[in-house]
C-alpha cells in the first residue's frame, strides 16, 4: 500500500511538472520546485496517521512506543490464531483458543485505555511472545509426524504449560483492570451505605 501511494504521488508530481513545462511554458527550475513541493505536500496530507484507538499517537506521551508495543502484540496474537487453527489435539486447541480470547480482550482494552499500556509491557514482551512461540512450535512438532520420546515429551510439556499460561493471562488482565475493579467496589460500598441509611435491604 505504501509503495502504491508513493508511485501515485510521483505520477501526480511528474504530471504537474509536464503540464507546467509544456502547457504553460514555465521555467524548468520553477516547474521542478512546484512539482517537488506538490509531492511533499501531498505526501504529508496522505500519510496515514498512527492511532491508539481513536487518539493520535502524537497526542499521547510515548505514543510511538506504545503503538509499536500494540503492533508487536498483534503479531504474536495472529501467531496464536494461526497455530490454534492447525492444532489437532482438541484439549490443546481449546487452551490456545482461551489464550487468544484473553489476549484479544487485553489488546482491545488497552486500545481504549492507552494510559495502561506501560503496565502491560511484561505481558506483551514476555508472556504473549512466549505463548505465540509455544503454540507455533507445537504445530511444527505435530506436523513432523515423529513419535519419538523426545518429540512426545516436548509436546506433552507444552500442553501441560498452557493451562498455567492461561492463568497468567487472566492474572495480567485482572491486574490491568485494578482501577476499574476498585472503583466498582467503592461504588457498591457507597450504594450499600445509602440503602442502609434509607432503611432498604443491604446488598
Amino acid at each position: 500500500m505504501k509503495y502504491i501511494r508513493t508511485i501515485c504521488l510521483v505520477g501526480v508530481s511528474l504530471g504537474i511538472f509536464g503540464l507546467l513545462m509544456s502547457g504553460m511554458a514555465w521555467d524548468p527550475l520553477m516547474a521542478g520546485i512546484v512539482a517537488v513541493g506538490t509531492y511533499i505536500g501531498l505526501s504529508l496530507l496522505t500519510t496515514p496517521q498512527k492511532k491508539i484507538g481513536n487518539v493520535s499517537v502524537s497526542r499521547i506521551r510515548g505514543g510511538e512506543e506504545m503503538r509499536q508495543l500494540l503492533d508487536d502484540a498483534d503479531e504474536d496474537f495472529q501467531t496464536l490464531v494461526r497455530s490454534g487453527k492447525q492444532i489437532k489435539d482438541s484439549s490443546v486447541r481449546n487452551e490456545v483458543t482461551k489464550l487468544q480470547n484473553t489476549a484479544e480482550q487485553i489488546i482491545r482494552y488497552l486500545e481504549k485505555k492507552p494510559e495502561r499500556i506501560p503496565a502491560a509491557r511484561r505481558f506483551f514482551t514476555y508472556y504473549l511472545d512466549v505463548a505465540g512461540k509455544l503454540a507455533s512450535r507445537y504445530v511444527e512438532l505435530q506436523n513432523t509426524g515423529l513419535q519419538t520420546e523426545e518429540v512426545k515429551k516436548v509436546m506433552r510439556r507444552t500442553a501441560e504449560a498452557l493451562p498455567e499460561l492461561n492463568k497468567t493471562f487472566a492474572e495480567q488482565y485482572t491486574h490491568l483492570m485494578e482501577g476499574e475493579l476498585m472503583d466498582t467496589d467503592v461504588e457498591l460500598d457507597v450504594l450499600k451505605q445509602m440503602r442502609e441509611m434509607e432503611g432498604g435491604s443491604s446488598l
